[in-house]
């Protein structure tokens, strides 16, 4: 009995023929069915990429939105020592790397984060024009 097992499982494998309607059903069920479920992987994977970045825009959309005003006070009034620690609050984040405050002229006046930012390896780089509300 252990023989006719045996010699099922080999001639399922290894004696197909394209002549049986049983290799006929593989060549061309496999080949769909592989396609399929990669084309079913890749969607999901695809949403999922898609979540994760509106997520990301919309919390960094929240983090800008929290600090604004306080930001634009102190632009505003031009007190850089003040600027530069919520700059550093903000920069604690571990999804923002660097964050850079320009006055009107696009001056440069606070930076928190690492100096040196490789910007080709960036995901998501965005600017903000934030002003005072009166």
């Amino acid at each position: 009995m252990n023989n006719k097992v045996e010699h099922f499982f080999i001639g399922f494998f290894c004696d197909l023929s394209l002549k049986t309607l049983r290799a006929k059903f593989l060549i061309v069920n496999i080949p769909i069915m592989l396609i399929t479920l990669s084309s079913v992987f890749l969607a999901f994977a695809y949403i999922s990429y898609k979540e994760a970045l509106d997520d990301l825009y919309v919390h960094f959309y929240l983090v800008i939105k929290a600090q604004e005003r306080e930001v634009a006070d102190y632009i505003a009034a031009n007190k850089k020592m003040d600027l530069k620690i919520v700059l550093d609050h903000i920069a604690t984040d571990p999804d923002v790397l660097q964050i850079k405050a320009y006055n009107n002229s696009r001056e440069l006046i606070g930076i928190a984060g690492p100096i040196e930012v490789n910007m080709n390896n960036l995901m998501i780089q965005s600017e903000y024009d934030i002003s005072q509300i009166e």
